[in-house]
C-alpha cells in the first residue's frame, strides 16, 4: 500500500517486487505490516526490505536510475520504449543498479551486458534473446 501525503513519487511494481521512490513531499508505505514514511530523495525496495536513502532516483540526464530492480523488470522497460520483443535466459535472478538510457537501444543492451555476465545472441530488426554466459 502506498499512501499519498501531497508529493511527487514514483513507484515501480513487477511480479512480487515493488520499489517506492519520493521525489518531493512524503510517501507512506505499508509492507509486510512495516509502515515507512519516505520524505525526499527517499526510497523503499520490496527485495531488501529496507528504507533506501539515495537522491538520485529522479536523475534522468542519463536515462532513470534503478536500484535493485528486477533485471526482468528492465528487460521489460527496454521492450516497451523500443518496441521490441526479447527473451532472457539466466540461471539466477540478476538485480539492476544503475541508470539505463532511454535515448539509445544499443546503449542501453550495453549497459546490461557490461553489468551482467550475459551477450545478446540473435538480434534482428524486432526481437532479441539475451543468454547468460
Amino acid at each position: 500500500k502506498v499512501a499519498v501525503l501531497g508529493t511527487v513519487f514514483r513507484v515501480l511494481t513487477f511480479e512480487n517486487y515493488f520499489e517506492v521512490s519520493c521525489k518531493e513531499g512524503k510517501v507512506a508505505v505499508i509492507h509486510q505490516d512495516k509502515k515507512l514514511y519516505l520524505e525526499k530523495g527517499n526510497g523503499y525496495n520490496s527485495v531488501t526490505g529496507k528504507f533506501i536513502p539515495n537522491k538520485k532516483y529522479f536523475d534522468q540526464k542519463n536515462g532513470l536510475y534503478y536500484k535493485g530492480v528486477p533485471l526482468a523488470y528492465i528487460v521489460g522497460v527496454i521492450e516497451q520504449i523500443y518496441g521490441l520483443s526479447i527473451s532472457i535466459k539466466t540461471s539466477k535472478p540478476f538485480y539492476f543498479t544503475g541508470n539505463l538510457p532511454l535515448d539509445n537501444r544499443e546503449e542501453a543492451f550495453n549497459t546490461l551486458t557490461e553489468v551482467f555476465p550475459l551477450q545478446i545472441k540473435t538480434h534482428t530488426k524486432d526481437g532479441i534473446e539475451i543468454i547468460e554466459y
